[in-house]
């Protein structure tokens, strides 16, 4: 630019740029915070700020982060009686404590206990009574002599009320001067007309207080002039007393003196209960002992046996046993063959038993059958079988037979020749009727193999790899099951001749 002078005029500036700053602070406060002069009671929805002046003149904003936590105080109601123990101290007066604890987040908490302290209440009793009310029962407890009992109650106020009752036992005051030990029919005492025997007893009320009562006791026997003697005997015995005997149902009185020297008149009620004899009848059965109650048997009809019992009116009962014999079934049946094979596995049962009312067979499986002719198929893979049968008269008597079927293994008959050239007999075949599984083998006298066939229905045609075998002897050996037994296997050897 131009000075006043016009010429050239230079202006260098100087600047120097300073920034403004902007700080945070985080602050957290219990109930309530102040900062510069404002007083939060809350957490600020937003954060405040406040701003300064720095040193170089620009501004310093200051951000406020605020939490305003709350203290807690709790207030606990609690009625106790005599004491309270709260926080390890025991107190034992009603008022308001306090303890003071710090939460977790570092503020204050304060629990306060608003104590209500009741008095519990403590008494003692005592009775007096006499010796011989005991045992007495007094406030729900029952008392054997002297004694002191502790009785927990709840007062109107809730807590215990604790009852000492004290029972102190007096001696009684006890006179036998006037015992007696025996009278006639009665006897006066005291003003009492008595007429039992027995212990009796007459109670003075005690003239001076605090003295227990006096007790006069009489002992004494009484003879009654009439007594009732009730007997039950059975007819088969008499009723004896005195030289006198009874065997007829009735009232008798009898008139006699007791030892006291005093009259006894005694009614005698007499009852005579019948004894009984049976007879039982049961049947023998031939070769059957009969067993009866006695724990014997009897096989025989001349016997004539008997039991002695005790009937339900305690006489005896007389059980004579009465038999009588009947003819005896007889079991019998035929089985349509005892030995089976492949060919006749079929089995046939008949019945030829006599004198029998019906029959149960008793089969191999375990199952039975009634009917009077049974027929069945031999199991397969069994040995020999056991069937039975059992017959029963109308008189109850039983009889049984039981037999045996046995297997007999499958047999076959190879041919010993052949002409391989000449039929019918042209080839080597193994009857197979009643086979399951089979296979043949065939051998030259050297034991090579030469041919083998499983099949059956196949045969060996003379030949060993297609070529011709030479005349002579050769070695067979069979192996097959049979269709009775599939998982048994037989084995057969022997020679067969080839001729050409």
């Amino acid at each position: 630019m131009k000075n006043q002078s016009g010429c050239d005029s230079t202006i260098t500036l100087h600047l120097t740029i300073n920034k403004s700053t902007s700080t945070d602070t985080t602050v957290d406060s219990c109930d309530r915070f102040t900062w510069y002069g404002q007083t939060y009671t809350a957490t600020p929805l937003t954060a405040p700020t406040h701003t300064l002046t720095t040193a170089s003149g620009c501004d310093s904003i200051i951000t406020l982060h605020l939490t305003i936590r709350k203290s807690v105080r709790i207030d606990s109601f609690v009625s106790a009686c005599d004491s309270f123990v709260w926080q390890g101290n025991t107190y034992y007066s009603s008022s308001s404590y306090q303890y003071n604890d710090t939460k977790s987040d570092g503020c204050d908490s304060i629990v306060m206990l608003l104590l209500t302290i009741k008095e519990s209440y403590h008494r003692k009793d005592s009775l007096a009574i006499c010796h011989h009310q005991l045992p007495y029962e007094w406030r729900g407890n029952v008392y054997y002599g002297e004694e002191a009992i502790n009785d927990t109650l709840l007062a109107y106020n809730g807590c215990d009320s604790i009852v000492v009752s004290s029972l102190v036992v007096l001696p009684d005051s006890i006179s036998n001067a006037d015992s007696v030990t025996s009278a006639c029919s009665f006897f006066d005492w005291r003003g009492y007309h008595i007429q039992q025997s027995g212990v009796y007893y007459d109670t003075v009320r005690g003239a001076v207080q605090g003295l227990c009562d006096s007790i006069y006791v009489l002992y004494i026997d009484i003879s009654p002039s009439i007594d009732t003697l009730d007997t039950v005997v059975c007819d088969n015995n008499n009723v004896v007393i005195h030289g006198n005997s009874y065997n007829i149902s009735g009232s008798y009185l009898l008139r006699f003196q007791d030892t006291n020297g005093c009259d006894s008149l005694v009614l005698l009620q007499v009852s005579i209960k019948p004894t009984y004899s049976t007879t039982q009848f049961a049947v023998l059965c031939a070769n059957n002992p009969y067993y009866w109650i006695d724990g014997n048997a009897y096989d025989s009809l001349t016997t004539q046996p008997f039991v002695s019992l005790t009937a339900t009116n305690g006489c005896d009962s007389v059980v004579h046993l009465n038999l009588w014999q009947v003819e005896h079934p007889q079991a019998s049946f035929q089985v349509s063959h005892a030995t089976v094979d492949e060919s006749n596995s079929m089995i046939v049962l008949t019945n030829t038993s006599q004198n029998f009312f019906r029959l149960m067979w008793l089969l191999h499986d375990g199952s039975t059958d009634s009917s009077r002719e049974v027929m069945f198929s031999y199991p397969e893979g069994e040995a020999q079988i056991k069937v039975g049968l059992i017959v029963e008269s109308e008189n109850g008597c039983l009889d049984s037979a039981f037999s045996q079927i046995i297997y007999e293994p499958l047999e076959i008959s190879p041919p010993n020749c052949f002409t391989p050239d000449i039929p019918p007999n042209h080839r080597f075949l193994i009857p197979s009727q009643n086979m399951a599984k089979f296979e043949a083998h065939i051998y030259s006298r050297q034991g090579l193999l030469v041919y083998t066939f499983k099949d059956k229905n196949d045969s060996w045609d003379g030949t060993s790899h297609g070529q011709n075998c030479p005349q002579g002897s050769y070695i067979y050996i069979v192996r097959y099951t049979s269709t009775l037994h599939p998982d048994i296997w037989h084995t057969i050897n022997g020679t067969v001749t080839l001729i050409r």
